[in-house]
């Protein structure tokens, strides 16, 4: 099995998995770049931090299929498989991507910045959003475990270090005040309060061990689920970034 060659590859595609599935459903519409005629899902504020080598990563695998294949392989085909790969890399669990899916045709900025979650938002508004898009609650604790990989931007977690906020444990709010690199939480780490996102603080209370490697399996198919777009309500696109 070959190892990833950066880190930040990992969490990186999870979360723009996450991202493109919760806004129009999973349709490859985050990776829609921005036009004249259309502030598309990756130019919203909340997507800005998206990581950039894993957009290049869906752009690499795409190319290539083009070339064998071309017009097959949806985008958000390739970003869901990619999704699960990762996971696996990582000696996750191992899922069967459901194939056949089209890309979107609409990608919006705004749609984007108002329906994403937010760090800070308290566990009613977590789940009432999860449940909007259609996993359970249940799905919405186990797939935090994503959280536990690679890296957060200090504007994700500013207001908790700068604001004393009672629930961080201080001794994290020292080692991160005067940088920004994001250190390695898990549920332990969580407990003892050392969660930076409030997301992952007010989630851990509620776990009940559906992080197990099969339950996060599950609830990563049922994401995958999310608006999928049939061959009457999308297209293959040629290049990634922009419609055909």
């Amino acid at each position: 099995m070959s190892p990833i060659p950066r880190n930040i590859t990992i969490p990186g595609t999870l979360r723009l998995f996450f991202h493109d599935c919760y806004v129009q459903g999973c349709d490859g519409s985050v990776l829609i770049l921005p036009a004249d005629d259309n502030n598309s899902e990756r130019n919203a504020s909340i997507n800005l931090s998206l990581a950039g080598d894993a957009f290049d990563i869906v752009d690499i695998v795409k190319a290539a299929l083009e070339k064998e294949c071309p017009g097959v392989v949806s985008c958000s085909g390739i970003l869901a498989i990619l999704a699960r790969d990762v996971v696996h890399w990582r000696e996750g669990p191992h899922w069967q991507v459901e194939k056949g899916r089209r890309d979107g045709l609409i990608s919006n900025a705004t749609e984007a910045q108002l329906l994403m979650p937010k760090s800070d938002e308290n566990i009613t508004t977590l789940i009432r959003g999860f449940k909007s898009i259609g996993p359970t609650t249940a799905d919405l604790i186990t797939l935090s475990g994503a959280h536990t990989i690679g890296f957060t931007h200090c504007i994700e977690f500013a207001s908790r270090i700068f604001h004393n906020d009672t629930t961080l444990n201080s001794s994290i709010r020292e080692k991160v005040i005067h940088s920004c690199p994001f250190p390695k939480i898990d549920r332990n780490s969580l407990r003892e309060r050392k969660g930076l996102l409030l997301t992952d603080h007010v989630l851990a209370f509620g776990e009940n061990d559906l992080s197990r490697k099969l339950e996060f399996a599950k609830a990563m198919v049922k994401l995958g689920r999310v608006g999928v777009k049939t061959v009457n309500e999308g297209e293959i696109r040629r290049d990634c970034k922009k419609f055909n």
